[in-house]
């Protein structure tokens, strides 16, 4: 359900089924390649460094530089969230609304570029959105606080290792899809263990954090309710109200997605010859995996180790995703750009 990050895969994929990371670095034409319209680039031996002149040198710089400040943010980025995550924990809902506030704009605008932003009405927005109504405008209200966590510590963070979302900084689009999907967690774990006394937010339906205690039903089985409104409003408005503009405009949704993608969910849809099949068996499937997101989160919502313990292996995952990106796939095509660029000016000088 949480398939807009596979756009990453759907627009960007290679021959070897590798995420390609181009368009990470060009928000303009899809034409142009790593180094935008650069016309030669160093090799790594010092004597190609000193054969061109600085006119060259600049025109490499600049692509490297605007690459090197993304980095530079993400990394601060981290530091400001760990730094507030810490020690001033009330202040994340702050920090996490400025975020939310920057980074799904910014996704809009470039998958409406794409044609991917019917992908914003996924389940993964419908939950932030859920989240940012109960920090900012029903703050009192204990069934949406609890609703939220289950979502937050859910389907949204199982949907890390499922759709592999990594930790590279200089990349917005993967910056954006880890974002929707951890900040709501730990948002969610600052208020319930940091500050579960705070007089703004409900957390413990008005008893002491001593006190503070819920059951099953309301943490795994009543988040299940407005998940099926969700379904059912997904439904009316991408197979029914847009389906024709959504076909003859050549929109990406997450079905049509999962139908060509060969993955598992598509193969056991396209089993079906309707396309009313298809969409039951998806939505079907959907909410199976919702459901069985759900079991534990009585557990996380009483046990602080346990809770932290399950945060923190979403991250490392995200952390390790993001390694195997920069060592297995970043720095490939990086060398293989160099040499490209290499053989070029080297044919255009003979």
């Amino acid at each position: 359900q949480h398939t807009h990050h596979a756009t990453e895969m759907a627009t960007k994929n290679t021959d070897d089924g590798s995420a390609s990371f181009v368009n990470d670095f060009d928000f303009g034409d899809e034409d142009t390649d790593l180094f935008g319209e650069v016309d030669v680039v160093f090799d790594l031996a010092p004597r190609w460094v000193e054969a061109h002149s600085q006119k060259a040198r600049e025109k490499v710089y600049e692509p490297q530089f605007r690459d090197k400040a993304s980095f530079v943010a993400g990394v601060l980025n981290i530091i400001l969230a760990t730094f507030v995550f810490s020690k001033y924990p009330e202040w994340y809902p702050t920090l996490h609304t400025i975020k939310l506030f920057t980074l799904i704009p910014l996704r809009w605008v470039l998958y409406k570029r794409d044609r991917n932003h019917y992908f914003l009405l996924d389940f993964c927005y419908f939950a932030n959105v859920a989240v940012f109504l109960y920090l900012h405008f029903m703050p009192t209200n204990h069934t949406l606080f609890l609703i939220c966590f289950a979502w937050a510590n859910g389907p949204l963070l199982v949907a890390i290792p499922t759709w592999r979302n990594s930790l590279v900084f200089h990349s917005i689009d993967k910056i954006t899809s880890l974002f929707i999907h951890i900040s709501p967690a730990l948002c969610l774990y600052c208020l319930r263990w940091f500050t579960p006394d705070s007089p703004i937010y409900n957390v413990c339906d008005n008893n002491s954090s001593s006190e503070c205690s819920s059951d099953f039903f309301s943490l795994s089985v009543l988040p299940l309710a407005p998940y099926l409104v969700w379904q059912f409003l997904y439904f009316l408005k991408v197979e029914i109200l847009s389906h024709e503009k959504v076909s003859a405009r050549g929109y990406t949704t997450s079905l049509n997605y999962m139908l060509a993608s060969g993955g598992m969910i598509g193969r056991w849809a396209n089993k079906a010859k309707s396309r009313l099949g298809k969409v039951v068996i998806f939505m079907g499937l959907q909410f199976v995996y919702t459901m069985l997101t759900l079991l534990p989160m009585s557990l996380f919502f009483h046990n602080m180790l346990a809770h932290t313990i399950w945060l923190f292996s979403m991250l490392v995952w995200s952390i390790v995703q993001g390694a195997n990106f920069y060592m297995e796939v970043f720095s490939a095509r990086y060398l293989d750009q160099l040499e490209k660029r290499r053989q070029e000016a080297n044919s255009k000088r003979k």
